[in-house]
């Protein structure tokens, strides 16, 4: 499990035209999340919600700085302007390029 709070998350403005080398978010997490689960298999991350997750989301937490995460969550949950729970078994992957995937 990754030392990262399951409180207090929030999405992450106006990200929807960032890229990176992996070609979408979804294949992102998939390669530098740490977890065995194919993106396609996982639930929404939010600890309430029950949805297949659709989206590779921009997310981040008070309590890590300006430092950024992808997670698996629906367009609902992708949209919430209010923070939100993830589940405590979320896997998160680095959305800092520089030390993944590069540009």
């Amino acid at each position: 499990m990754q030392n990262l709070p399951t409180e207090g998350w929030k999405n992450v403005k106006n990200t929807g035209n960032r890229k990176c080398k992996c070609k979408t978010w979804e294949n992102h997490w998939e390669k530098y999340s740490g977890s065995l689960e194919k993106f396609s298999d996982c639930l929404c991350a939010n600890k309430w919600c029950l949805n297949s997750a659709e989206v590779g989301a921009h997310v981040s937490n008070d309590k890590k700085g300006k430092e950024e995460f992808i997670i698996p969550l629906c367009r609902k949950c992708n949209a919430l302007t209010e923070k939100f729970d993830v589940d405590d078994d979320t896997f998160f992957a680095s959305a800092n390029r520089g030390e993944t995937c590069g540009y």
